[in-house]
């Protein structure tokens, strides 16, 4: 989801770029996207107005406004595809989805619970097919503890590899104290605001394993691709992805991000 503020720098550099202080520099662009699709990350809709503290820090300029009212025409696509065929996947998902749920649809849901153990379902599932099975969650807390779980059912040995923090205080006047010291303290289990980096890395030969980073965009080395472990080593990883015929090997990766008043 493209947040309000990126909107408006769109807007901004096709400006710059064609010499129109018209929206979009005239020109017209298409927007495709799920509106009820979770809002961006430390940002806001790309419908919704900006707050006049947002303009004058941000934008530079003196009154707020909302691109989206002002600029795009909205045509709603009608037909499912991703269900074609499953009407009754189709109409629970729709009702989730606008917030509506009926009494057959929580129903559904309810019967789709299952009793058992997460790490017994994922091993029922993954027998029965060639492909191991993807399990989503709701929130990053409790996808990790259901990693740590199923790290903890190998037979091999777990590995942890710990986040290594360099302070860069050249060309800069602040330096790094007790202060900023305690802020990165509270940031270790927030990977999403440190340049994607978990403080302890763990992993395990045969586990399974996601890309956080894009690596090779020519191999399609890229963010969110799935792969399994297949040895470690003191300098990289050798990892089997699933889409490569062979291993690759992935070496530690270095992120830079600022330490500001609002980490």
């Amino acid at each position: 989801m493209v947040s309000n503020l990126n909107l408006a720098y769109l807007h901004m550099r096709l400006e710059d770029i064609f010499g129109d202080d018209e929206w979009f520099g005239s020109k017209n662009i298409l927007f495709v996207g799920d509106l009820l699709q979770l809002p961006p990350v430390n940002g806001r809709p790309a419908f919704n107005k900006f707050s006049n503290k947002l303009v004058k820090t941000r934008l530079g300029a003196a009154n707020a406004v909302n691109i989206w009212k002002e600029t795009v025409e909205y045509n709603e696509l009608t037909i499912n595809e991703r269900q074609e065929g499953d009407e009754t996947s189709f109409k629970m998902l729709d009702f989730v989805r606008h917030g509506c749920m009926t009494n057959e649809t929580i129903h559904m849901l309810k019967s789709r619970v299952f009793k058992v153990s997460i790490q017994e379902k994922y091993k029922k599932i993954e027998s029965k097919g060639t492909n191991p099975p993807i399990c989503p969650f709701s929130k990053v807390e409790t996808c990790q503890k259901i990693n740590e779980l199923m790290l903890e059912s190998l037979e091999t040995e777990k590995i942890e590899l710990a986040c290594v923090d360099v302070v860069d205080e050249s060309g800069s006047t602040a330096k790094f104290d007790k202060k900023q010291e305690k802020k990165i303290e509270k940031l270790k289990d927030q990977p999403s605001k440190v340049a994607g980096l978990e403080t302890v890395l763990s992993i395990a030969v045969g586990c399974r394993v996601m890309l956080r980073h894009n690596i090779d965009v020519t191999l399609e080395l890229v963010n969110g691709v799935f792969g399994t472990v297949m040895a470690i080593y003191a300098t990289h990883i050798s990892i089997k992805f699933d889409h490569i015929d062979v291993p690759c090997d992935i070496e530690r990766v270095t992120s830079r991000f600022m330490l500001s008043k609002n980490l």
